[in-house]
């Protein structure tokens, strides 16, 4: 960044980050002309480099729950004051449900539970569609989204299209605790999303964790992954407890469905509420109940008596 520059935080109606723009119109009241609504603060790189952060009044532009908060909403940085007209976004992120893990505030309990949230109204209030723009944890290469669309029978769907991942096993994938991306190793985002007494295991068991959606498996001639799976297990984005401002993590290592390590955490990206499409479509022809090609090889080498894999 570069010295004694001035920035601008704008609060945005959505939590899309799939691109410039994606994340709508400024949210909040308009301070007056030519500044935009949504404005949080000015900081300069002095302030971003020794940690500045700000206090944000609770009010009904800047709610911590219900259908005007800011959980789910992206945070853009404008390369220039708020007040700009003619101000670019520089960077965005979508704002998470914290850690008490990163972030301390003296006078909390860190054992007590996060009330933070976002809620619609209703089944099919807008937004009933949310996305999680995949980023990597340490050095992998991984890209992609996970687009997660609400359906009128109450069944949500969850559907990913990611670059990067190895196409010779199947990769766990699930929603986190936290929104919290805040340790590059992944960690930040807490362990699996999950209610009361239930323990973790594979779709479409009974008792499994809330963020438990098993495992991404299809793949192209390319090698681009792809999941999609529907179900009614893990609420709406009207449910008093949801899967916004969580997050998604995809895995190393396939899941299994015990409690068996499941290797690195590969990539990671806040859930946040969108009106947009997804980014990508799907491509016709996939078939969601198969394998990678390799683990069906291997299946049917493990079933031949030894001799003939001598031969």
């Amino acid at each position: 960044m570069p010295a004694n520059k001035t920035y601008g935080a704008v609060l945005r109606e959505l939590g899309d980050i799939s691109s410039v723009g994606a994340a709508g119109a400024a949210a909040g009241m308009t301070l007056g002309n030519p500044c935009p609504a949504g404005q949080i603060v000015n900081f300069t790189s002095a302030d971003a480099e020794s940690g500045y952060y700000t206090y944000v009044p609770h009010s009904v532009y800047f709610a911590h729950n219900g259908s005007n908060s800011m959980i789910g909403r992206a945070i853009t940085v404008l390369d220039s004051h708020t007040c700009d007209p003619n101000a670019n976004i520089v960077a965005q992120c979508v704002i998470g449900i914290g850690s008490y893990q990163t972030f301390w505030v003296k006078g909390i309990d860190v054992n007590s539970t996060n009330l933070v949230s976002f809620k619609t109204d209703s089944i099919m209030s807008s937004p009933n569609t949310a996305i999680s723009v995949l980023r990597p944890t340490n050095d992998y290469r991984i890209s992609g989204f996970v687009y997660i669309q609400v359906n009128s029978d109450s069944t949500v769907t969850f559907t990913a299209v990611i670059k990067g991942l190895d196409n010779t096993i199947a990769h766990g994938i699930h929603i986190h605790a936290y929104g919290d991306l805040m340790w590059d190793n992944g960690t930040s985002v807490g362990p699996h999303w999950k209610g009361a007494n239930q323990t973790h295991g594979l779709p479409p068991a009974d008792n499994r964790e809330l963020g438990d959606l098993g495992n991404i498996c299809v793949y192209d001639e390319d090698g681009v992954a792809y999941y999609k799976y529907s179900t009614s297990y893990s609420g709406t984005l009207s449910s008093a407890v949801n899967f916004v401002g969580r997050s998604i993590v995809i895995h190393a290592i396939r899941d299994s469905g015990n409690l068996s390590a499941l290797g690195a955490r590969l990539a990671q990206g806040v859930i946040g509420i969108t009106t947009n499409p997804i980014p990508t479509p799907l491509p016709n022809g996939l078939n969601f109940s198969s394998e990678p090609l390799v683990l069906l090889l291997l299946l049917l080498l493990l079933q031949l008596p030894l001799g003939q894999l001598q031969q």
